[in-house]
């Protein structure tokens, strides 16, 4: 069990890169800022396939993500606003 939640956790930690870096060109390269929540669909998606093994853990986990993603898209949108 707690070798692969290490495992979990690690394929997590490279979805939520994927997510930050989409979120990212999303945020650089459209107009659309509505586009900004699809990134948040992947560790969702992820860690709602683990509810029934770790039903705690998963929601944690998931809230984690998505906290982590708003706040490091309001630094790049305050940081891309005031740069230009």
């Amino acid at each position: 069990m707690d070798v692969s939640i290490g495992i979990l956790f690690r394929f997590s930690i490279v979805i939520l890169f994927l997510t930050l870096l989409a979120g990212m060109f999303i945020l650089r390269l459209t107009r659309k800022k509505l586009l900004i929540v699809l990134p948040v669909i992947m560790p969702v998606l992820l860690w709602s396939n683990h509810l029934d093994i770790f039903p705690h853990r998963a929601f944690v986990y998931m809230g984690l993500s998505i906290v982590i993603y708003g706040i490091y898209l309001s630094i790049c949108g305050y940081l891309a606003n005031r740069n230009g």
